[in-house]
Order: C-alpha cells, then sequence, then structure tokens
C-alpha cells in the first residue's frame, strides 16, 4: 500500500479505553481559505509515553496559535475530506501553522 504524508494541527483529544483511557485519539486540521478544516481524527501510531505526553501538550494550550503541529501517515481521503487510516508518526517542532495548508490534500488519492 501506497501511503502519503500530511503535516495537520492537532486540535483536540478524545478519551479512550484500558491502558489509553485519558487518551484515545486526537482530533486533526489543516488551514483553508476559509480557516481550519477538520480531516478526521488519528488513534494508530501512539504508544502509552507519546500519547500521555499529547494529552499533556494538548491540555496545556491556552491559544489557537499554541496548538501542536503533527505529521500523520495516511493512506488518501475519504470523498467527506477526511484522513483514511491515518497513522501518527510525531510532533512537528520545526513546522507552524503555514505548513498545515489543505493544498496538501490534492494530491492523495481520493475514495
Amino acid at each position: 500500500k501506497s501511503t502519503h504524508r500530511v503535516t495537520c494541527i492537532a486540535t483536540g483529544d478524545e478519551p479512550g479505553n484500558g491502558a489509553r483511557s485519558q487518551f484515545g485519539a486526537m482530533f486533526i486540521a489543516v488551514i483553508g481559505p476559509n480557516g481550519v478544516v477538520d480531516v478526521g481524527r488519528v488513534g494508530s501510531g501512539f504508544n502509552l509515553p507519546t500519547s500521555l505526553s499529547m494529552k499533556k501538550t494538548l491540555d496545556a494550550v491556552q491559544s489557537a496559535e499554541q496548538l501542536p503541529i503533527v505529521e500523520i501517515e495516511c493512506l488518501g481521503i475519504t470523498n467527506d475530506g477526511k484522513l483514511r487510516q491515518p497513522v501518527f508518526i510525531g510532533p512537528r517542532t520545526d513546522l507552524n501553522f503555514t505548513d498545515c495548508v489543505v493544498t496538501q490534500l490534492d494530491s492523495l488519492p481520493r475514495g
């Protein structure tokens, strides 16, 4: 399977089950011409320390500019604009919001 990398903004999280009850998945978005565009959520690719670290980072956010930038690997994009089978790769401290643009999705396979 061919995978693709997308740089996203982590906008929040939701609880999970079992050992990951504090952090089950992370909501992700990109920036479009009219603002933030939701591209789904990612729950795969996290180990326990990484999930707890991302939870701590998201809980400390006090303004939109502080939202973390993350790299996601996916198979493409669904017809409703969500990343298909996203997997968390890691945080990107070398990038900012201007790198998380919706045009990244233009080259992804649809379906």
